[in-house]
């Protein structure tokens, strides 16, 4: 059994919910109030797509300070990906302008052949 994650108001009863409860089969409230045992249309694929590294607060910051990145107009999200790519050697496809620019800065674009 997982443990148990933190209270909070959920509108369900028995207030806190474990970690195992996360993986649960979903119920399908739909015609016949019937239970469903896989989730329906593409999170089954999703979860089989390779998951990045993600960097701590800590290691965004030094990114940050490390790379200049501050004044560049991207975001705390931004920062998060481009650490991410980083960490993980894989490159970052964006149609965002500046968060595109900073992936080439720093040598993280996708680059189409």
């Amino acid at each position: 059994m997982g443990a148990a994650l933190p209270s909070r108001d959920t509108g369900f009863r028995g207030g806190s919910r474990s970690a195992s409860d996360l993986n649960a089969p979903c119920r399908s409230w739909g015609a016949g109030h019937r239970e469903s045992r896989e989730p329906r249309g593409n999170s089954g694929r999703l979860r089989r797509l390779p998951r990045a590294l993600v960097g701590t607060s800590e290691e965004s910051l030094a990114f940050i300070e490390r790379h200049s990145l501050y004044g560049r107009g991207i975001g705390w999200n931004d920062v998060q990906l481009l650490v991410a790519a980083r960490l993980s050697g894989q490159p970052l496809w964006s149609l965002d302008s500046r968060l595109a620019a900073a992936a080439i800065m720093l040598s993280v674009a996708y680059q189409s052949n």
